[in-house]
């Protein structure tokens, strides 16, 4: 049996230890919430490091991906280079790969993307997903300074948001976790606000973390793109008049997972790392794993 752990900065409250079986492989999958305590996170990595086939990293980046270029990101890094023997991922090499098919699954399933306008929360932690976006021919709102940084500034496209980027992310990637995104209790909390940015799109699309703590009272008529949920919060979503909820793989015991437990079940599964893109989609046709999309 292949045991992944998940490493979060996130609540305890999203817990799990299941067991499952993925491209006929037996995982145990875990996941420990740290209430966005670093140097906790820092410590359980250690304590993993050579007992478990792989690490995830929950609610930190490794590094940010704006186009071609990675910056590092302080805090992930710091966590994860405690690890000798174990790798950590951060749900990169998923995001890369799987996520760049999801605009092809949407439309199979009759979401027409040309023409309509989907926020995408955070280019910076899907970069892929929004190249894939734009060439579907969607209009890409990047959201990334309204919600990491509570800025009034929505970027008409990747391009004009790689441009700013550019000039600002040799700071940004320095700030603290907790300054670009919400860990421990702040993930409960409910800050509706910025109204605007979300009245004009169709999708939104993006990490489940942000879309909750900011969501407006009405989603009336939106389709939510999205990873790691429960039943209760595919529950709130049609409380809020969403059309549908489209997460990255099927609910397996009434959970999605996020990219980082994926990532890290990819890479015990082939047993070496880094993977290439072409192990990860090897990985991923065999383990079965496709998005699903629930319609409300």
């Amino acid at each position: 049996m292949k045991t992944v752990v998940s490493v979060s900065l996130g609540s305890a409250r999203g817990d799990f230890d299941i067991e499952a079986t993925l491209g006929g492989v037996p995982f145990r999958l875990r996941r420990v919430g740290t209430e966005g305590d670093l140097e906790q996170a820092r410590r359980m990595v250690e304590h993993l490091d050579g007992h478990v086939d792989a690490i995830g990293l929950g609610g930190a980046n490794l590094a940010y991906r704006v186009g071609p270029r990675l910056y590092a990101c302080r805090d992930g890094q710091t966590i994860a280079r405690v690890a000798r023997r174990t790798p950590v991922v951060d749900g990169s090499g998923f995001k890369d790969t799987f996520e760049r098919g999801l605009p092809a699954y949407l439309e199979r399933n009759g979401v027409q993307l040309r023409g309509k306008k989907v926020l995408l929360i955070s280019a910076l932690d899907r970069w892929g997903l929004g190249e894939a976006l734009e060439a579907a021919g969607a209009t890409v709102m990047v959201g990334d300074a309204v919600f990491a940084l509570g800025l009034p500034v929505l970027f008409p496209g990747l391009r004009w948001f790689a441009a700013a980027a550019g000039l600002t992310m040799w700071g940004l990637c320095h700030l603290p976790l907790r300054r670009l995104y919400p860990t421990g209790a702040a993930q409960e909390a409910r800050t509706p606000g910025f109204a605007w940015v979300w009245r004009s799109a169709a999708v939104v699309a993006g990490d489940f973390h942000f879309i909750r703590r900011y969501m407006p009272h009405s989603l009336q008529g939106k389709i939510i793109v999205t990873t790691s949920t429960t039943a209760q919060d595919r529950d709130l979503l049609r409380e809020r008049g969403a059309r549908a909820v489209c997460t990255m793989v099927s609910p397996l015991e009434g959970r999605t997972f996020g990219a980082n437990v994926l990532d890290a079940s990819a890479v015990a599964a082939v047993g070496r790392f880094p993977l290439n893109r072409e192990d990860y989609v090897w990985w991923w046709q065999r383990a079965g794993l496709e998005p699903h999309i629930e319609w409300f």
